[in-house]
Order: structure tokens, then C-alpha cells, then sequence
């Protein structure tokens, strides 16, 4: 494995983003890889992979890791002009049950807003 500019790279090119690493590590300390994979629901391989630094996330895995931490896709990779924390600061509310959605911006769009995760609804207040 190779450190390129601070990112670590696995031979094959792939890259896990540093701050994706870093989470998934104190997440995986705190509740065990197995419990934070299903939460996530990723696969444990890939978990395990993306914690060693072994491969790049697809983008399904990123939005999932970033409902998972309440963080943004785009700070989850590092981008730049995103919040310093990373926190999604948008706010939608489930038009059925009440809950907070998840909500993030777009490269090049309107928000995305997610399902609810208790009801699985998409109608949004």
C-alpha cells in the first residue's frame, strides 16, 4: 500500500478517502465491524477493506456512510467549500411520521432528499 499526498492508495489505484477511514475505525472500536456494516448497511468486506484502506467506496457506499454519520457525501471525500464538520445542514421532515430526513446537496442539482428511514416514506414537509 502506497500514501499519495496524504490519501491512501491500494495498489489497484483504488483510494479510501481519509475521512472515511477515520470514521469507520472509531465507529468499528465503539460497536464492532460486524454491527456498524449492518447499520450502514454495507457489506463487511467492504467495511473491513475501506477501514484498511484497500479500496474506494462507490458512490451507493458513500451516500449510505453518509446517512450513517450524518455527514455529507462530498465532505466524506474531502472535497473543498464544503461545511467544516461535514454536518448535512439542510432540513426536510417526513410528511407522515414527523422524522428529520436526510438531505444533500447535489454537484450540479437540487437537494436530494432520502427516503424516511422510519417509514420509509419520500413525502417531505
Amino acid at each position: 500500500m502506497k500514501k499519495l499526498c496524504g490519501e491512501i492508495m491500494a495498489a489497484g489505484g483504488g483510494v479510501t478517502y481519509p475521512k472515511v477511514v477515520q470514521l469507520l475505525r472509531e465507529a468499528a472500536a465503539a460497536k464492532g465491524q460486524r454491527a456498524v456494516a449492518r447499520e450502514a448497511g454495507i457489506a463487511l468486506l467492504s467495511l473491513q477493506r475501506y477501514i484498511k484502506g484497500e479500496s474506494e467506496p462507490s458512490l451507493l457506499s458513500l451516500r449510505k456512510l453518509s446517512a450513517y454519520f450524518g455527514k455529507s457525501v462530498a465532505w466524506l471525500r474531502g472535497e473543498n467549500g464544503d461545511s467544516e464538520n461535514g454536518a448535512i445542514v439542510e432540513t426536510a421532515v417526513c410528511g407522515v411520521c414527523g422524522s428529520a430526513l436526510h438531505v444533500e446537496p447535489q454537484d450540479d442539482g437540487p437537494l436530494r432528499v432520502w427516503p424516511c428511514t422510519q417509514c420509509e416514506n419520500n413525502c417531505v414537509k
